[in-house]
């Protein structure tokens, strides 16, 4: 039984619309983010903010910082806390092709350590993460519908299709 105290321990969050302490540097609010998760080492924080490239922006003010660098805050912030999952809600939009090359990597890099819940419309860029089959679990909507409840290997058996954006289109259209 998880109290909703005890969530943080279990869940980061990098949401869609990304809701940062704009007065802050960024410094400012990865310290924020340590204290809020109790982390007392500085764990792989730094590791992060080199591989987004931010290394140069840490005493600029969140408010100054373009869209795609504060969603790369904001996932530098639900990547450090070391918690099993991860939530991220349309990860991929508003970053440049580098920051999503990245993204992807760190993900594949780590998948085996944390379970990542991620939320996204571009599933060629999901796809192209190059996480083994058996280790993906889907669930794909249309209008709200579940189409698909089951892991990648079950989704793209016998090469029927070729990637998740196909099967998904195939799906949507009724041919199965």
């Amino acid at each position: 039984n998880v109290s909703d105290k005890s969530l943080h321990k279990y869940f980061t969050y990098s949401p869609e619309l990304y809701y940062l302490f704009e007065d802050l540097t960024i410094l400012e609010y990865f310290e924020f983010v340590k204290k809020a998760y109790c982390i007392n080492e500085e764990s792989n924080i730094f590791e992060l903010i080199k591989i987004f490239d931010l290394e140069e922006k840490l005493n600029n003010f969140i408010s100054t910082l373009s869209n795609g660098m504060k969603k790369k805050v904001s996932h530098i912030a639900a990547f450090f806390p070391n918690t099993p999952f991860c939530i991220l809600d349309e990860p991929f939009s508003g970053l440049d092709p580098i920051a999503i090359y990245n993204l992807k990597k760190y993900i594949k890099d780590t998948f085996k350590k944390r379970t990542y819940i991620i939320s996204t419309h571009q599933l060629a860029i999901l796809d192209s993460i190059n996480i083994p089959s058996q280790d993906v679990y889907l669930v794909l909507m249309n209008k709200g519908e579940v189409v698909f409840n089951g892991s990648k290997e079950q989704l793209l058996y016998d090469d029927k299709y070729k990637n998740i954006e196909q099967a998904y289109i195939s799906l949507i259209e009724g041919g199965q």
